[in-house]
């Protein structure tokens, strides 16, 4: 975990430093405190984020990147629905050597109390950019996995308030409370994901939201005999 966390700083450390060196204009006459380090990065804040996000993932699989065709890694990248990478950016260079000479040797699956090594990397890539959904879905997941509820709360709590209308935050949260057996918050979250969301859509989530009221709402209600989904 020390060993994670001082890769995050120095990752975070080198984009800072490089974006003030490239990016000298704070972009807003009056930044709130949150934004500043996406100002500091312009145009570049989002691809610095998807680079801390793929970072998790590394380290979960401790190297597994490493060991991947440029194929590979470019058919996970598109079937993601990424924007590719702009390597022409002397910022994104720099970022993209620092994640090579970051991916640990061996390759396994981090187990345990090691998975919180990854958790960092959530945390910097929304930082980067607050309106990565996908960073804060999974983050929060994560929180969840290693037990950090609380840190999880707060997260997607954090999430919703920078995405107000996303109906993918809203759905992520209410699984969270109903892992937690809060059966009202999560009834609440899933019918707002319910409202907010497109009327048609092909996506996962979009469809994770019918299958999880019916189950919350018989939860709620108290029936017998629910089967569980998880």
């Amino acid at each position: 975990m020390v060993k994670s966390i001082a890769v995050v700083i120095s990752f975070l450390f080198s984009v800072v430093l490089l974006a003030a060196i490239l990016n000298p204009i704070v972009h807003s006459a009056n930044p709130q405190p949150e934004d500043v380090l996406t100002q500091l990065l312009g145009g570049a804040s989002e691809v610095a984020a998807q680079a801390a996000y793929k970072q998790a993932d590394v380290y979960f699989h401790s190297g597994v990147r490493g060991n991947e065709s440029h194929e590979e890694n470019e058919n996970l990248h598109h079937k993601k629905g990424n924007k590719p990478e702009n390597l022409s950016l002397p910022l994104m260079r720099y970022i993209k050597l620092l994640q090579e000479t970051a991916i640990p040797s061996s390759e396994r699956h981090v187990v345990g109390a090691d998975e919180k090594e990854i958790l960092p990397w959530f945390v910097v890539a929304v930082r980067l950019n607050p309106h990565y959904v996908e960073a804060w879905c999974v983050g929060t997941y994560w929180f969840y996995r290693t037990k950090e509820y609380d840190r999880a709360k707060a997260f997607i709590n954090e999430g919703i308030r920078h995405n107000p209308k996303n109906y993918r935050l809203y759905l992520e949260r209410g699984v969270l409370f109903a892992r937690l057996k809060q059966w009202e918050c999560a009834l609440r979250d899933l019918e707002k994901a319910d409202i907010l969301r497109p009327v048609v859509s092909d996506g996962f989530e979009w469809h994770a939201v019918d299958t999880y009221l019916s189950y919350v709402r018989a939860k709620a209600a108290g029936r017998p005999n629910v089967k569980d989904i998880w």
